[in-house]
């Protein structure tokens, strides 16, 4: 993975980087609080798929937030085996259950919620139930805390369940069970997605890592005004990880309070642009609106295989010779770039391979960016009081 800043100059990124000796002896002190961190391959669910292998091709996720985000990351960046499919409920709408919740033998329904009562993936549960035609506890696994209404039900049920541990908060669980269901199901390394985190999760260096100088160039940047982070993805593999990222920074960033109580309201607004087609959408507000802009390009490596030959008949457009689609939409990356940092601060994450290990080194690289930044902030990055009020409002109205 790279993490490219060169439009930012070098002044600035002395400024930013000047005071990373007091940043990381701060995290030093909390890095062994964050559950994250300590995650590894559980045992008992690798067992348990290895058992059962071969007796489902189709694999349902059913939850909301970061209950299938991470997992929906995983699989766009790796790709589905041939021979296996997988959907992701992570709404409520009737339309989408009838498509993915009406029943089918082949399939393996994962049921995720950390509380074990968010009430859109309890209602989407109830009415797979409503429809269900088989043996709930062969088709069945749920993924919850170590108390809460699914932990009882699959208990009450002998459903197979896995543990999310108390530490670990949903936007966070991708390497729980939450992420690591889907990859044992499709037979992906698990091993090397570990490694690939382990890598990343070394922040002892005597220069800043990716993960310290995104959260401190961010951190300055929101300081400086700038309110708004722009995730612009390049690369169709990469386009759920964007909408993972966008939750992970808003939730964990957006906050009222800083740890003593003063009211701060921190957090940039992330905003998820897909190119090349949102440069004609998105891109003359960029351009030409408030000033209020942060970029981060997320790119991969291209497909560039099948390039364009070019007849006479479309002689005006010459240039595209030789190119593939991808390669011509890096060019248009670039181009997007060049614009851009005229005016507003620029920066590039790359990763080289869709592999398990690039993909490990990626998701724990933004994590613990998004962590430090928190601690940059003096915010706890770890909850979210917002969404909780939401919650209680919304029972409040049902039980009017």
């Amino acid at each position: 993975m790279k993490f490219i800043h060169d439009e930012l100059g070098n002044e600035f990124i002395k400024k930013v980087t000047s005071n990373y000796s007091e940043i990381k002896a701060k995290i030093s002190n909390v890095y062994d609080d964050w559950g994250f961190i300590s995650l590894g391959k559980d045992k008992d669910m690798a067992n348990f798929f290895e058992k059962n292998r071969g007796k489902w091709s189709r694999f349902v996720q059913i939850g909301m937030g970061g209950s299938t985000l991470g997992a929906e990351a995983l699989n766009e960046f790796l790709g589905t085996p041939e021979g296996k499919s997988v959907q992701f409920v992570n709404n409520i709408d009737s339309q989408m259950a009838k498509t993915l919740l009406s029943y089918r033998p082949d399939t393996l329904y994962h049921i995720v919620s950390k509380s074990g009562a968010t009430t859109e993936t309890i209602s989407n549960l109830i009415y797979l139930i409503n429809h269900f035609k088989g043996d709930l506890k062969k088709q069945l696994i749920i993924s919850t805390g170590n108390s809460g209404f699914l932990k009882e039900f699959a208990d009450r049920h002998s459903i197979k369940r896995f543990s999310i541990p108390e530490n670990v908060g949903g936007r966070y669980s991708i390497f729980s069970p939450v992420g690591m269901a889907l990859a044992s199901f499709m037979q992906y390394d698990i091993d090397k997605i570990f490694q690939g985190a382990s890598e990343t999760a070394i922040l002892s260096g005597n220069t800043p890592s990716f993960p310290y100088l995104f959260s401190m160039i961010s951190s300055e940047l929101f300081n400086e005004g700038k309110t708004d982070l722009v995730i612009f993805c390049y690369s169709k593999r990469l386009m759920r990880t964007a909408y993972w990222f966008r939750q992970l920074w808003a939730e964990s960033l957006g906050k009222l309070n800083k740890r003593n109580g003063k009211e701060i309201r921190s957090g940039q607004t992330p905003i998820v642009a897909e190119g090349a087609a949102d440069q004609h959408s998105q891109l003359q507000l960029y351009r030409e609106g408030p000033l209020n802009k942060q970029f981060c390009f997320i790119e991969g490596p291209i497909d560039d295989d099948q390039k364009l030959s070019v007849s006479s008949e479309f002689s005006a457009f010459s240039y595209l010779d030789g190119y593939s689609l991808d390669g011509i939409k890096l060019v248009e990356a670039e181009a997007t770039k060049q614009s851009l940092s005229m005016k507003s601060p620029v920066m590039t994450i790359k990763t080289q391979t869709y592999s398990e290990k690039s993909f490990g080194k990626l998701i724990m690289g933004l994590m613990l960016a998004t962590a430090i930044a928190g601690e940059i902030l003096d915010i706890n990055a770890f909850n979210q009081p917002g969404v909780e009020l939401g919650k209680v409002l919304t029972k409040k109205l049902f039980n009017k």
